[in-house]
């Protein structure tokens, strides 16, 4: 959840964030094994339970398993 919280800090912040035109490259490993449903849902509900502070080192145990 350190991108969340970072995004959160900026934000706060009146940061602004910039787009560079690089690309990245990502695995899409956990989306193949998991299915695109499951996996988007179980992020989003790992997000919310985040923002509604419940510790990373728990949130990490759903998150692997």
């Amino acid at each position: 959840m350190e991108d969340v919280d970072l995004m959160q800090r900026i934000r706060k912040r009146g940061g602004r964030i910039c787009i560079i035109p690089e690309k990245v490259r990502t695995s899409p490993r956990r989306y193949e094994q998991e299915g695109i449903m499951f996996t988007t849902i179980r992020n989003a509900m790992l997000q919310l339970l985040y923002a509604l502070g419940v510790p990373p080192e728990r949130l990490v145990r759903w998150y692997k398993s």
